[in-house]
């Protein structure tokens, strides 16, 4: 997931605008399509984690909003990764398999004997 994620956020940087407008009107519902796949989601690592595939150290919602803040920071409409980083555009590569450790490793996944 973190993978697929991080690539279409990064070729569609629009749409964290169109994500990050919504907010600004403050509203607490959420439309039904975005509840329902957030519940499904979060349904898939609570499967996950009771199959023994990933870690029980954090709830399935953690991790998801994990999995979201992870992939989605260094997008340009983020300020903190592009903004502190600006050579990272030219690294997404490199990117996209920091995210995919850093997510591994809060589903419980041990590190690689070549990150330790």
């Amino acid at each position: 997931m973190p993978r697929g994620f991080f690539d279409f956020m990064m070729a569609n940087p629009d749409l964290m605008r169109l994500m990050t407008w919504f907010t600004l009107e403050q509203k607490t519902e959420q439309l039904d399509q975005r509840k329902e796949a957030h519940n499904r989601k979060i349904a898939e690592l609570a499967k996950a984690q009771e199959a023994g595939h990933i870690g029980t150290d954090f709830s399935p919602a953690f991790l998801l909003t994990s999995i979201m803040v992870l992939a989605t920071a260094w997008m340009p409409t983020n300020p903190f990764g592009p903004s502190i980083d600006p050579a990272s555009a030219g690294k997404t590569d490199e990117l996209r398999e920091a995210i995919m450790r850093a997510v591994g490793r809060l589903a419980g996944e041990p590190a690689s004997k070549e990150n330790r």
